[in-house]
């Protein structure tokens, strides 16, 4: 039921590609749902990463600490879209 997932903080990212189209960088990512923020983050820690301001190995270690200090600052909403959903038949 959805009260069920009240406070629940766990959603499964199934994919997470970018692409860069000549000056367009596309991040796509397939989940089982988001948290607020939670795409921005992810867009903002990659950029930080392909600034050479964090490691490019420190994505795992960001996801084990849970803290969220740890990650790179949340990405400006402009430009983000949402493409598509996708609903179960249950």
């Amino acid at each position: 039921a959805d009260s069920d997932l009240q406070g629940d903080t766990v959603r499964t990212v199934r994919s997470c590609t970018v692409t860069r189209r000549g000056e367009l960088v596309l991040f796509a990512v397939e989940g089982d749902g988001f948290l607020y923020n939670m795409v921005r983050i992810m867009v903002g820690t990659l950029l930080e990463i392909a600034a050479g301001r964090m490691p490019a190995d420190s994505i795992p270690a960001v996801l084990e600490g849970r803290d969220r200090t740890a990650a790179g600052p949340t990405a400006p909403a402009k430009a983000l879209c949402l493409e598509q959903v996708f609903y179960s038949e249950e």
